[in-house]
């Protein structure tokens, strides 16, 4: 787990599991994962790369929303006061340079939000932690 100090928020950022989790099961998340997520409300991340995640899930059958994937990832972000990290070309172009340990576009973009946002990654895929500069909650 990252540090934290003297109960300052620093900066975190969910992958998708993680957000999903944090909305319907919590059950699911760690408790370095729920520690971090109560230790930095107000400070808590998501990659846009997100909202495509869910979509994509939702509109394949494997993600069951009650309401529409848009509808449901600004409700879940507002909710639990989480803000959006837009995919600009600067982590565009750094997902497709990192190294080949990871198959899931997706997640590279999350790795390089990290990286380029310098934020630890509440996540439970131990891929991520692997890459150079990647600081991993769970």
């Amino acid at each position: 787990m990252f540090p934290t100090f003297a109960g300052i928020a620093h900066r975190v950022l969910l992958d998708t599991c993680a957000l999903l989790w944090l909305v319907s099961a919590q059950k699911r998340l760690s408790p370095a994962a729920k520690q971090a997520i109560q230790r930095n409300a107000g400070e808590l991340f998501v990659s846009s790369i997100s909202a495509f995640e869910v979509a994509v899930k939702a509109s394949k059958g494997k993600l069951d929303l009650p309401i529409a994937a848009e509808d449901w990832f600004s409700l879940a972000l507002e909710h639990h006061g989480i803000r959006e990290v837009p995919v600009d070309s600067a982590i565009a172009l750094a997902s497709v340079a990192l190294p080949p340990l990871h198959n899931d576009p997706c997640d590279r973009f999350i790795v390089a939000t990290s990286t380029a946002k310098s934020m630890p990654v509440i996540t439970c895929d131990p891929l991520l932690g692997r890459y150079p500069g990647v600081s991993v909650v769970w």
